[in-house]
């Protein structure tokens, strides 16, 4: 399955339209079911949501410059999707500045890195989530650009998945709501982009049963 409607949020960065593309060759003209794929400022994201009626609608918050309290304005109406699940109309990616500022909205601290990374790419495990089942890629690499870092501070989060190198939370996943990395999947230096974007067509369901498996946060 796949979405009626993509968002792409831009916050003025280089890669906005890198990912763009990404997710355009890898969901939108090989699967079917995306009808559109659409571009907007960040700023217009609170009136967006509140106006948008397209059911299974993916919302991508794409990398940026800065620290995620610069976009503090989003908080509020991103929170409230997702810390209580309000609607099942919304799904949500976010990529590096995006990652952070999914887990600002929830309360976490960014915290800056000791050693910040600018173009450097890791090798990392896939973690085993069902998203990846079908991958026969157990090491993956990934190109990194973030100088912050998110910092869970949460004894347990039930039903999320938390993908650590290094004690550095890399990716977030939240089945049936949100999946989210630190690093960039639509880099040059990303072994492998299409499995980390074709992922998101495989959130919205449970592969064993075929149906919702939306979850809301639980503390």
């Amino acid at each position: 399955m796949t979405f009626e409607k993509i968002v792409i949020f831009d916050f003025e960065d280089s890669f906005t339209y890198n990912l763009y593309h990404l997710i355009n060759s890898t969901i939108v003209q090989k699967l079917a079911g995306a009808k559109s794929i659409e571009l907007h400022h960040w700023t217009n994201f609170p009136q967006f949501i509140e106006h948008n009626t397209v059911s299974s609608t993916l919302v991508v918050f794409g990398p940026g410059p800065g620290h995620p309290l610069e976009y503090k304005s989003l908080f509020l109406p991103l929170s409230k999707y997702l810390h209580m699940c309000l609607s099942s109309n919304y799904y949500f990616f976010g990529v590096c500045l995006g990652h952070q500022i999914l887990w600002s909205s929830l309360g976490m601290n960014v915290k800056q890195l000791d050693r910040p990374n600018h173009g450097h790419s890791h090798k990392i495990v896939l973690p085993n989530w069902d998203i990846f089942d079908h991958s026969s890629q157990r090491i993956v690499e990934v190109q990194r650009y973030n100088s912050l870092t998110v910092e869970i501070s949460w004894p347990c989060i039930d039903g999320i998945d938390l993908w650590y190198d290094n004690l550095d939370l890399q990716a977030s996943y939240n089945p049936g709501l949100w999946l989210s990395y630190q690093f960039h999947p639509e880099s040059v230096g990303t072994s492998c982009p299409e499995l980390l974007i074709g992922a998101l067509t495989k959130m919205r369901y449970n592969n064993a049963y075929g149906v919702s498996n939306r979850r809301s946060l639980r503390l």
